[in-house]
């Protein structure tokens, strides 16, 4: 099962493999919210300046949308990002 890595860039993402000897064949780079469709109960680990992305606030509705609104974990991933970048609600 291939697991991704949410990475403020890819370049976080490559350090972060070659620190850990992690391979491709497991762990993939979050290049964008296009790789999250048609998934269902994604896993994975958000590393680095994950919450500077631009594209975060989709990936974390697609990421809820594919856990149907019921993983703890992406409840607080996306009440850190609330405080580090935007005042939004996410009700």
């Amino acid at each position: 099962m291939k697991k991704f890595v949410i990475a403020g860039t890819s370049d976080q993402f490559y350090d972060w493999m070659r620190k850990n000897g992690y391979s491709h064949t497991i762990w993939r780079y979050l290049s964008g919210p296009e790789a999250l469709r048609g998934t269902s109960h994604p896993q994975g680990i958000f590393i680095g300046t994950w919450y500077e992305r631009k594209d975060m606030v989709e990936v974390i509705q697609l990421l809820r949308l594919n856990w149907n609104f019921q993983n703890k974990v992406l409840d607080e991933v996306a009440e850190i990002y609330k405080r580090k970048r935007l005042d939004l609600d996410w009700t």
